[in-house]
């Protein structure tokens, strides 16, 4: 099972522990909804403490296995989530370490697929900037921040290259990708819901622009739609700033609060907090057949 959650607004920050921890579904409680014997959620001792501690106006928050292998993962100030699989990796991974820069490369520090597909993207993310392509400049082109429509750009082209690669070395042996993405850079933010398939879905993938009070303890009501003693509950509703939530499930009460991400779509939400949702433009010939459809 991976869960994973962004949250984003130029202005409004909130407890980690109020997104992380509190809500009833929150992803600290989802991890015990493994099915298959023998798995154990992975639950750092230290994490109610510390994020008590820790307020966040832009935060990606995955919970799925251990430090290393684990979301989200970071390239400078981007960083990259991912629900989902990339079909066939094990025949692809020398042809998409071919695509990389020396440092995307270097910053990878797993084997995932979602972290080599995040090299990947910023590879692309960079490959236009005006640093030079040694590492200590790959390094400060990481350190920059990029329209969304960039970085919109960027993701589109890595699932496409990901694509003629899987069409190439695999043929008519391919498979589907299931692809629910999420990148940011602190500023501006990028979500796909995406599968190449032609009717089934990706894993679910869900947004909101108006849960963010009963995700903050310093406005009435809560996630569970409960009183509770900790809640300060001090600041008019009215008054919270734009923001948006992205979430594997839906994490409050207010199911009116929640939209599902259509099927290859993505969100794209700009340094000013705007939200913007569109069809992914979709690639002739990019539909794969499931054997177990």
């Amino acid at each position: 099972m991976c869960r994973w959650l962004a949250y984003i607004s130029p202005t409004e920050p909130t407890l980690l522990s109020d997104l992380l921890i509190t809500p009833p579904n929150a992803l600290t409680k989802q991890t015990h909804a493994h099915y298959l014997p023998g798995l154990l959620p992975h639950h750092p001792a230290d994490l109610q403490d510390a994020d008590r501690l820790l307020t966040a106006r832009n935060s990606l928050y995955n919970i799925d296995g251990f430090a290393v292998n684990n979301h989200p993962f970071v390239f400078g100030r981007h960083a990259l989530m991912h629900n989902g699989a990339i079909a066939g990796l094990v025949h692809l991974k020398r042809h998409l370490y071919a695509q990389l820069s020396d440092a995307a490369i270097a910053g990878i520090g797993g084997s995932a697929d979602s972290e080599l597909f995040a090299a990947l993207y910023m590879t692309l993310l960079t490959s236009n900037s005006s640093a030079d392509s040694d590492s200590e400049s790959g390094d400060a082109a990481f350190e920059k921040t990029y329209p969304v429509e960039t970085m919109q750009r960027a993701l589109r082209s890595a699932i496409s290259l990901l694509i003629t690669l899987q069409q190439q070395i695999l043929g008519p042996a391919r498979t589907p990708n299931s692809l629910n993405i999420c990148v940011t850079d602190g500023v501006s933010l990028v979500a796909y819901r995406f599968r190449n398939h032609a009717v089934e879905q990706p894993p679910s993938l869900y947004y909101s622009t108006s849960a963010g009070p009963t995700l903050n303890r310093k406005y009435p009501d809560n996630a569970c739609g409960q009183d509770t003693a900790e809640r300060f509950a001090g600041r008019n509703v009215e008054g919270h700033g734009p923001h948006v939530v992205v979430a594997s499930e839906p994490m409050t009460y207010r199911a009116e609060d929640w939209t599902l991400l259509g099927r290859n779509c993505c969100l794209m939400v700009g340094e000013q907090g705007g939200c913007v949702v569109r069809g992914v433009e979709y690639g002739e010939g990019w539909d794969a057949e499931d054997p177990d459809f």
